[in-house]
């Protein structure tokens, strides 16, 4: 049997392992025929079904109105079910979101909260130049405010 591998397998594979997390073949098989797993299988095709139906543009509209004008966002939203609950974004592009059980506003919520992540990440000039000592410090400090804006745009953006 000829073994089918995605690109968000590799990925996600990718991502696991740089965080310290055991990735393998029989495990992950083991966690996705599971009982536990397999009875929340037509849940799961209905939460997916109706992700597919979500409104990215809107989610990266929210995250738009708390960036700056030279901000861009391009991102590939991955589905997946995998043994970890959480959604992150991954090589600056790669939005992995778990597939539970939650509707679809929170899915797009969720969505427009890691565009917002890629979008920050693109705002700097990244030009390369050396940074001096401080300033490498204040640029750190000032990321955990992306964290904040992230977090207003998954409320809803400034109207709300």
């Amino acid at each position: 049997m000829e073994e089918i591998v995605c690109d968000e397998d590799v990925r996600l594979k990718q991502r696991e392992l740089g965080m310290h997390r055991a990735f393998d073949e029989a495990t992950f098989r083991q966690f996705v025929m599971s009982d536990e797993l397999l009875a929340r299988r037509e849940l799961l095709a209905e939460t997916l079904d109706d992700w597919l139906h979500a409104d990215l543009q809107r989610a990266a509209g929210l995250a738009r109105a708390y960036l700056p004008p030279n901000a861009a966002i391009h991102a590939t939203v991955y589905p997946v079910i995998k043994p970890a609950k959480n959604s992150f974004v991954f090589e600056e592009n790669a939005i992995f979101m778990y597939i539970d059980s939650v509707p679809r506003d929170e899915f797009q919520a969720t969505i427009a909260h890691e565009m917002h992540h890629i979008g920050y990440g693109t705002a700097c000039d990244g030009s390369g130049k050396p940074m001096p000592e401080n300033l490498k410090k204040l640029e750190t400090w000032i990321g955990a405010f992306g964290e904040g804006f992230a977090t207003l745009a998954a409320a809803g953006g400034p109207s709300c």
